[in-house]
């Protein structure tokens, strides 16, 4: 049986009171005993600054209020009914509605009438799609031949397939000798151009190896059913086409001048929003001033 010594600590008891005691430091201690009043805490003065160092939070507290202040005056007039927002999105309603004018006014131009030519039948004589190409016809008794030049690279090698070029024939002459004179200078210009098509689309098809269609004279020139003018072969009206493309670059500037009329509106409502909060920190600057003030 083992003897126990009152006197001689216990190993088990010892490490329980090291546990106890471990645990009593890990937990928060008491900040009062049982029944007596928390003591409340004691107030530390900040320390005192020197007075290099008031200097220096001064100036650093007066650049921040010009900033402020700044922002409070621009702030101020973003809330008046006359201000440097409103006039500029005023400027752009104006722009607007010139833009809107203009494509209203495409709208409205009026529907012409050309007069049909008549259906002298082409005759192809010749088609070499390959450089140097050759493409050859006859409208009526007027003879047409168009041919590329090769483009060479400098060590010898085709770089780009050449463009047809016209080398006999005058679209002028199939202006039909009735066609009022108002029209003539205009339909010999367009001819010109049509006939281009017309060789390029033959050189196209012999290239794909498809048949050549039966064309006329009055194929190159068909008034156009929106907007009255001929139309160049194959149904290419470059009057609808230009029409197009005004259309698109008005409508273009309209979603520009929009968008920029819209973000002048939302600066200035940023404008009144900060309005408060500058008001809020400028207060705060010039107490903390006068408190350094009295110094």
């Amino acid at each position: 049986m083992r003897s126990w010594k009152f006197w001689e600590g216990s190993t088990t008891d010892d490490k329980q009171a090291d546990t106890d005691a471990a645990q009593s430091h890990s937990l928060p201690g008491r900040t009062a005993p049982v029944g007596e009043p928390i003591p409340q805490p004691v107030d530390t003065p900040a320390p005192k600054l020197t007075r290099d160092q008031a200097k220096q939070r001064l100036a650093a507290l007066n650049r921040r209020r010009e900033g402020i202040l700044f922002d409070l005056d621009q702030a101020e007039l973003a809330t008046m009914p006359e201000n440097p927002w409103r006039e500029r999105i005023a400027l752009y309603g104006e722009t607007i509605k010139v833009v809107q004018s203009d494509i209203a006014a495409l709208d409205r131009e009026p529907h012409v009438s050309r007069p049909t030519l008549p259906t002298t039948p082409i005759q192809i004589e010749t088609v070499a799609p390959d450089d140097p190409a050759v493409v050859a016809f006859d409208v009526g008794m007027v003879a047409f031949r168009y041919e590329s030049e090769i483009d060479w690279a400098e060590r010898g090698t085709t770089i780009a397939r050449g463009e047809l070029i016209r080398m006999t024939g005058d679209p002028a002459q199939l202006v039909p000798a009735d066609m009022p004179a108002e029209f003539r200078e205009e339909l010999a210009s367009h001819l010109d151009n049509s006939l281009f098509i017309f060789a390029t689309d033959l050189r196209r098809l012999a290239d794909e190896g498809e048949p050549f269609p039966d064309a006329t004279l009055s194929d190159l020139a068909k008034p156009c059913p929106i907007c009255g003018h001929w139309q160049s072969w194959g149904g290419f009206c470059a009057v609808c086409a230009e029409r197009a493309n005004r259309r698109r670059a008005l409508e273009a500037e309209f979603m520009r001048i929009s968008a920029e009329q819209s973000a002048e509106e939302d600066e200035r409502a940023k404008w009144v929003e900060r309005l408060p909060v500058a008001r809020r920190r400028l207060a705060d600057v010039d107490a903390e001033i006068a408190l350094l003030l009295k110094l």
